[in-house]
């Protein structure tokens, strides 16, 4: 599912005294099939531009085309179906469960948009395997798992309704580091394994990128740059400059630039291979 945004504005609370403009002229392309990762200060317009791909909120002005779906600040009857090819997971998803069992609160979405719940049960084990949750848990209350398997709970009820779009909302926040990474490659393993688009909203520049193929940048409103992150590399100055952090590898490299005089064309975030590309240099070789 391909996103394409054209001079979308968003205003809350318009012609009243708390009149606020949260997007300001924004347009950009989403390839289908990408990993696209956002990125902006708090404020910067990130929630309100992901809250527009399933038609949570509409454009104010401009059109936002989500797939075969495009929205406007004319009313939209396809909403619904929009919302059944969307799959948002929003921070700390394990709060919006509710349900007696496990089993039924990884259905209730399915079953809420009317998706015929025998074929849905049969996908079940599989989507359980997927997310690393034991058939063993589907009888108990989601009440009595552990926080990451409250959290695989709620990215299950997702990812059974086969999302074409699979927006993540800060989806590690609360997490410690080796959660953060647990998380982070499920839904890496869930997007090769499916072909499906994936966008993530982040604060952690690592994350953005070592996953994504392009990111985005949100500043007041407006989409400041969108690159692939190996571009990005040489607009570090930028990224600084809009007080957004590097990744460590980043300040890795620029701290062998300095000290020896080397220079790395493109980034990466493997240790090993900025290693290499250092002897290499260091050999008389291209850091190519």
């Amino acid at each position: 599912m391909e996103i394409t945004f054209k001079e979308v504005d968003y205003t809350y609370q318009p012609n009243t005294p708390f009149e606020h403009k949260a997007l300001k002229g924004v347009s950009f392309h989403i390839p289908k099939g990408s990993f696209t990762a956002i990125i902006g200060h708090t404020g910067s317009g990130k929630s309100t531009l992901i809250q527009q791909f399933n038609g949570l909120l509409r454009p104010t002005k401009g059109t936002a085309k989500i797939g075969e779906f495009t929205l406007s600040n004319e009313k939209n009857n396809q909403i619904k179906e929009l919302r059944k090819k969307v799959g948002m997971v929003f921070q700390y998803p394990e709060h919006q469960l509710f349900e007696e069992t496990v089993k039924k609160d990884i259905l209730f979405g399915p079953k809420n948009f009317g998706f015929k719940m025998d074929e849905v049960e049969k996908k079940l084990p599989k989507i359980l395997e997927d997310v690393g949750l034991d058939e063993s848990l589907l009888e108990r209350s989601p009440f009595e798992l552990s926080g990451g398997q409250m959290r695989r709970t709620a990215i299950a009820g997702v990812m059974l309704m086969e999302p074409e779009l699979l927006v993540l909302d800060e989806p590690t926040a609360g997490l410690d580091p080796y959660g953060k990474r647990q998380v982070m490659e499920l839904f890496s393993h869930l997007h090769q394994k499916r072909d499906q688009t994936t966008v993530l909203v982040t604060h952690d520049m690592e994350d953005a990128f070592k996953y994504a193929d392009q990111i985005m940048v949100l500043e007041d409103g407006k989409v400041n740059l969108i690159d692939h992150p190996k571009a990005l590399y040489t607009k570090k100055e930028h990224l600084q400059k809009l007080g957004l952090d590097l990744p460590e590898q980043f300040h890795c490299m620029d701290y062998i630039e300095r000290q020896l005089g080397v220079t790395f064309d493109e980034p990466t975030l493997s240790a090993e291979t900025i290693a290499g590309l250092l002897s290499n240099q260091l050999k008389g070789g291209d850091t190519q």
